[in-house]
């Protein structure tokens, strides 16, 4: 029940009051804008930092009164009680100061933190959907889950850690002045020294943190996107890609990191050589007041005490503006981010006035805008990746499977499976839900292995080829389309990566993908959002194939091609895929009849085991399973389930 007040408060952001949220830029303004609703928590907390500072700087000053009453009493032991004492007194407060301090911290922070997350969900829910679909799923999760961490540690670093320091600082500064002035404007000149720097090289700093936290983000989107497209890596090998892939957005990670730390360097080299200057001049300073007469000896422990106790402080600080710049740059980029999806969805609908406002300007510019496109692919996506010799053509393909038996969780999926294809063979293979068609594309590119039986391709046991020749061989149209969160263009691309830009596009055309394709602004370079999304099935349905057809396997393995098409468009399809793939070995799974004019002969699997085999005649006039299953020529409506 603590939690309802915290939310009621976020849904009670309305109006204007949610408009200013959704925009604010500063970082700090942000924090502020949180941490006000525990105000008095937080301001107790800076006050009993204030204990810490007195501690700090009054212990040094006490341990001097210690020194000057002994050495002008040496015999009186009652002159140490007074110092001594509130050496105890200022240490025991300050232990307690601290203990309640905790106590507040566990209190204020998670709901502080609880806040800001909240609030950044919200935020992100309320995005248009075609605005969601456009960022990898890791982006979102990362700003939720590091801003308010990022933010907490902001607020830590203020109030727990400022206040203390720039408290002790100032205490310090008051002692030094009652024993020199000189020495507490030393100490003043010498901070504002320290300080300018700092002022100086953050600008690069910031900047070259807020490129590194941008990067890190993109590093973390990539990962996300090719984990959930684990399986089409394994399908078409492309490890090596994606691993050399990851590696070059590395080197941008990388080299932002190093640019950051130089100037972070830099910097502390600048002010190590002012913290030398200035307690050389300390040192002077004394050394000439005490020939003077003008400082006692106590002062001779003092002023040390005091400057080495400063300069610690000092750097302290430095370290934690630097700490603090990182994680303001966090926030920022973050509150980009966040407010860009916004600012989008904002620019879109003044879009689209202004698409009614200038329809005859709009064709003028989208006939240049698609030919800009078009140049720009063949520009862009000339670059090629070493990641082997893509172009060894595989001038032959045969596949057999051997007495292929396959088990799963005491299931049998597969038993003394018998299977051979050659050159220019056409096999669909059709069965009831489970009878192990999904499991038999799996086994037979690889990415599982038979407990009992030999797959063989081109006569070679799978088991022993190579990852990457078995992509090269075998292309596979998925019965659920995966496609990853890049271009139209890249994604049929993938099928292979050194194709030219023409063959991509002959590819596209030949999977019937044209005809979408050109109805978006961006054509070939329209990203297709998370898995697709931006997609209908049968659009992705045809990338696939045109992926398959371009990756020139000379086994294509279909697993439901057609299943999302419309009658009309698989009619069309099916032509051009006969065409396509008359040279190669086609496997299929379907439960569309018209599909199956793509083959010569079928095979009808039930519990794992072949009980049909003909052609597509031969099996309706035999009224066996087959006919059961489609009798008098209709579709099945079963679907099939991956094992």
């Amino acid at each position: 029940m603590q939690n309802i007040p915290e939310i009621k408060e976020i849904k009670e952001v309305k109006g204007k009051q949610e408009m200013q949220r959704r925009y604010i830029t500063s970082p700090m303004k942000f924090i502020l804008l949180f941490a006000t609703k525990q105000q008095s928590v937080f301001i107790c907390q800076a006050l009993l930092c204030l204990v810490w500072s007195l501690k700090e700087s009054m212990f040094p000053y006490f341990l001097k009164k210690a020194v000057d009453n002994v050495y002008a009493n040496p015999t009186d032991i009652m002159v140490l009680v007074y110092p001594l004492g509130w050496l105890v007194i200022i240490w025991v407060a300050m232990e307690c100061a601290m203990r309640i301090q905790g106590m507040l911290s566990i209190y204020a922070f998670p709901r502080f933190r609880q806040s800001i997350r909240t609030y950044l969900f919200t935020q992100i829910c309320h995005v248009k959907y075609t605005q969601f679909i456009k960022n990898h799923v890791g982006e979102y999760t990362e700003h939720i889950n590091n801003t308010p961490s990022a933010c907490h540690r902001v607020l830590e670093i203020v109030i727990l850690h400022f206040v203390s320091i720039f408290g002790a600082l100032i205490v310090a500064i008051i002692l030094l002045f009652g024993v020199h002035i000189c020495f507490a404007i030393a100490l003043l000149l010498w901070i504002s020294v320290h300080l300018s720097i700092v002022k100086l090289i953050n600008p690069q700093i910031a900047h070259y943190g807020d490129l590194h936290a941008q990067s890190v983000t993109k590093l973390s989107g990539q990962v996300n996107d090719v984990f959930a497209n684990f399986l089409p890596m394994k399908w078409y090998r492309k490890e090596h890609y994606e691993i050399e892939r990851f590696e070059n957005n590395q080197l941008h990670e990388v080299e932002n990191a190093y640019l950051a730390q130089r100037c972070f360097e830099k910097m502390r080299l600048y002010q190590s050589m002012s913290a030398i200057l200035y307690m050389t001049v300390m040192a002077l300073l004394m050394l000439w007041l005490w020939s003077q007469q003008l400082i006692s000896i106590g002062d001779l422990l003092l002023v040390p005490m005091l400057s080495f106790s400063s300069v610690g402080m000092i750097w302290w600080l430095t370290q934690e503006l630097s700490m603090l710049y990182r994680e303001l740059n966090r926030i920022r980029f973050s509150l980009q981010f966040v407010n860009s999806l916004t600012a989008m969805a904002d620019r879109k609908e003044e879009q689209k006035v202004n698409v009614k406002n200038n329809k005859n300007n709009k064709d003028d510019k989208d006939n240049r805008d698609n030919e800009s496109n078009k140049n720009e692919a063949l520009k862009d996506l000339q670059v090629k990746l070493t990641i082997g010799d893509d172009d060894i053509a595989v001038n032959h393909a045969s596949i057999a499977c051997v007495d292929v038996s396959f088990n799963y969780q005491d299931k049998v999926i597969l038993k003394n499976f018998n299977l051979q294809l050659g050159k220019q063979c056409h096999l669909a293979i059709v069965g009831m839900s489970g009878s192990g068609k999904s499991t038999l594309i799996k086994l037979i590119t690889g990415i599982l292995q038979p407990q009992k039986g030999k797959i063989y391709l081109n006569g070679n046991d799978i088991s022993t080829l190579d990852s990457s020749l078995i992509g090269r061989l075998i292309a596979v149209v998925p019965q659920e389309p995966i496609l990853f969160n890049r271009s139209i263009f890249d994604n049929i691309h993938y099928g292979r990566l050194f194709a030219s830009p023409d063959e991509v596009f002959n590819a596209a055309k030949l999977a019937l993908c044209d005809q979408f394709i050109e109805r978006f602004d961006s054509q070939y370079h329209t990203i297709v959002g998370e898995g697709g999304v931006q997609l209908s099935i049968g659009q992705k349905q045809r990338i696939m194939i045109a992926r398959a057809i371009l990756s020139k396997a000379k086994i294509v393995i279909l697993d439901e091609p057609t299943a999302s098409l419309d009658v009309m468009t698989e009619t069309f399809l099916i032509k051009t895929l006969k065409v396509a793939l008359k040279d190669k070995i086609v496997l299929l799974i379907s439960h569309r009849i018209n599909a199956l004019a793509l083959v010569d002969s079928i095979m009808v699997l039930n519990a794992g085991e072949v009980i049909e085999t003909g052609s597509l005649e031969q099996l309706h006039h035999s009224k066996g399973v087959f006919y059961q299953m489609f009798g008098q020529g209709q579709e099945s409506s079963f679907s099939d389930e991956s094992v």
